[in-house]
């Protein structure tokens, strides 16, 4: 998709692994009895407890196994004589296919489930209109079998999160430092006059962000907070010296007061 940059699946670095598919075929010819033959298998790699030594009182497992130059020799797997209920031995290439194949020697879980994470920056665009087009493209040409779902997490959806959040918290504090504000004025006029100077800090803000390329972050909407902050304390600074001029020294209130004496 356009736009975006630096695609990578974050799969966990895999390791080879030796698969052993046995031959049903080769099984019944031979007389085999596969589960016999995986314990057998098991027992020489991974070794099995037979008996146990004793000295003084210590007790030990005695263990069988292959010799270590065997078990680091990958080719030597298919060289494992095993012998059949007839008592002919076979070697495990005769009943078995051997081959290397890649593995992982872990998988990323979340909440019990296998997780597989695909990430990409976004360059030239939107985050938002990028991942709406992501949605769109994914939806019509990716078909996912039975169990598997996507999920988008990405720095748009926590944007709009902590925008939403932001917002909610703004408009409560708003609604407070007006109920607050009403109380401390006890006069409409006066109240009135403090909120009157937000409309003109908005314009100055908003021509603040198409100025710096029209995009409204996350630190855009906290500058907007900021300002919003600043402009009424320096509305209720201003409203309360007009007030002392008329209470205390006798001006009247009007625009001469304000233009003059302020």
């Amino acid at each position: 998709m356009p736009g975006a940059t630096d695609v990578q699946v974050q799969s966990p670095p895999g390791l080879p692994k030796l698969v052993i598919s046995l031959r049903k075929s080769d099984l019944e010819r031979w007389g085999f009895d596969p589960v016999a033959v995986l314990d057998v298998i098991r027992t020489a790699y991974r070794g099995d407890v037979v008996g146990q030594t004793y000295q003084g009182n210590q007790v030990s497992d005695v263990m069988v196994q292959v010799d270590d130059a065997t078990r680091r020799n990958v080719a030597a797997v298919g060289d494992l004589p095993l012998r059949s209920p007839g008592g002919i031995y076979v070697r495990l290439r005769q009943i078995a296919d051997i081959r290397l194949a890649p593995g992982r020697y872990s998988v990323s879980h979340i909440g019990a489930r296998t997780l597989e994470t695909v990430t990409a920056d976004v360059a030239g665009t939107d985050f938002a209109a990028f991942v709406a087009k992501a949605r769109k493209a994914v939806a019509a040409n990716v078909h996912l079998p039975a169990g598997v779902y996507l999920e988008f997490t990405d720095a748009a959806a926590a944007q709009s999160r902590s925008q939403r959040d932001l917002a909610i918290n703004a408009l409560i504090a708003g609604v407070g430092i007006v109920l607050l504000l009403s109380i401390v004025t006890r006069n409409r006029r006066q109240l009135l006059l403090v909120l009157t100077n937000l409309p003109f800090a908005l314009v100055g803000g908003v021509l603040a962000v198409y100025a710096t390329g029209g995009r409204l972050s996350l630190g855009a909407l906290v500058g907007f907070v900021a300002l919003f902050g600043i402009t009424l304390r320096n509305s209720i600074l201003m409203i309360a010296h007009y007030q002392h001029l008329v209470e205390e020294e006798g001006a009247s209130w009007g625009l001469a007061t304000a233009c003059c004496r302020s």
